[in-house]
């Protein structure tokens, strides 16, 4: 890819999300080495080690599964998942020639829509996107002459003030 936008990154809050969830992880252990088992509190650790593994591998696998990474490769557009990047998987590639008409239309204004020929192709969720990667979207979709419809025409980003 020549051009590659919002690439596989550590956030602050998800991982932040992690690192409480690993210190549940090691208080629980440590909690379970230290009591007979059966017991009580025996348990509360057993349910603390759950919830806490539970809830890491939901918040941060859920994170990880809406987040994309936006390619332009020739006169391509290319989107992954970072589940695909990982896992070497191509993802999904929309044609930026002449005769393909691709448009992007804000929804909800935190989401993007990639559309080809008036059918919806994927959508992009941008609410978990750092402000300067949504720039750099915006501007490497403007260089390659993708038509921008509804709010993103003209300066951006239309929320902020």
């Amino acid at each position: 890819m020549i051009t590659r936008i919002n690439p596989p990154h550590p956030q602050s809050g998800p991982v932040a999300f992690l690192v409480v969830c690993l210190y549940g992880v090691g208080v629980a252990v440590s909690g379970l080495l230290a009591l007979p088992v059966g017991t009580e509190q025996w348990w509360v650790g057993v349910m603390l080690l759950v919830s806490a593994l539970a809830a890491g591998t939901f918040i941060d696998g859920g994170w990880l599964w809406i987040q994309r990474e936006v390619g332009f490769a020739d006169d391509r557009l290319i989107v992954r998942r970072w589940t695909d990047i990982s896992l070497g998987r191509p993802g999904r590639t929309f044609p930026l020639d002449g005769g393909t008409r691709s448009a992007i239309t804000l929804e909800n204004v935190r989401s993007l829509r990639l559309e080809r020929d008036g059918v919806p192709g994927v959508r992009l969720t941008l609410g978990y996107w750092e402000p300067k990667r949504v720039r750099q979207l915006i501007d490497a979709l403007r260089a390659a002459h993708v038509p921008l419809d509804g709010y993103w025409v003209g300066e951006y980003p239309p929320w902020s003030g």
